[in-house]
């Protein structure tokens, strides 16, 4: 039973690292979409609100954005969802700044889910559990903590690596020399 627990423990300095990458990363994210605000998430783009708000079928596709069109509303909650990840980068309240992510994060995906990806996904999830997670400020030194985010993170993200590897068990993934190319070319997103 020792093993299984010190098999689902995180290290708070491992935690800390999680957070601050993860902000990182979303910060990227913002900064990504903002040269797109007009065009993807303004009622002027691609997915105006009217014709977004007729294709939900369900209540867990709504947005902040939905209360506006404007590209200075869009570019104010990504300003937010910036913020949220400085606070994560930083050690601000992370449970905090994890939640408030995780809601602006899944309102702008949830805008516009033709542009969204796998990867949103995980974001996603990674913020929720982040969430969940016990805050790391002043306890760096205290060594390993387990609770049940703790083994859903670590499940989920070897779950994510176990699964791509048997995507990529195919033989053409393993014997030809155009292994390289049919990673960052798959059939699927063409």
């Amino acid at each position: 039973m020792q093993q299984i627990r010190q098999a689902f423990a995180i290290d708070f300095r491992s935690l800390r690292l999680y957070r601050a990458l993860l902000g990182l990363v979303i910060l990227l994210d913002m900064i990504y979409r903002v040269p797109m605000i007009d065009f993807l998430y303004s009622d002027d783009g691609l997915l105006p609100r009217i014709v977004w708000m007729s294709s939900i079928k369900s209540w867990w596709r709504v947005s902040i954005l939905a209360f506006s069109g404007d590209p200075y509303f869009v570019a104010f909650i990504l300003a937010l969802a910036a913020t949220a990840a400085l606070m994560l980068i930083f050690d601000i309240e992370v449970r905090l700044s994890s939640l408030i992510a995780f809601i602006l994060i899944t309102s702008i995906h949830n805008r516009n889910w033709i542009v969204t990806y796998g990867a949103d996904n995980l974001m996603r999830s990674m913020l929720l559990w982040s969430a969940l997670m016990p805050s790391t400020r002043g306890r760096l030194n205290e060594g390993a903590f387990i609770s049940i985010a703790s083994a859903g993170a670590l499940v989920e993200l070897a779950l994510l690596y176990i699964c791509a590897g048997c995507f990529k068990s195919a033989e053409n993934w393993l014997w030809h020399p155009n292994a390289t190319y049919l990673a960052f070319n798959p059939h699927f997103f063409a």
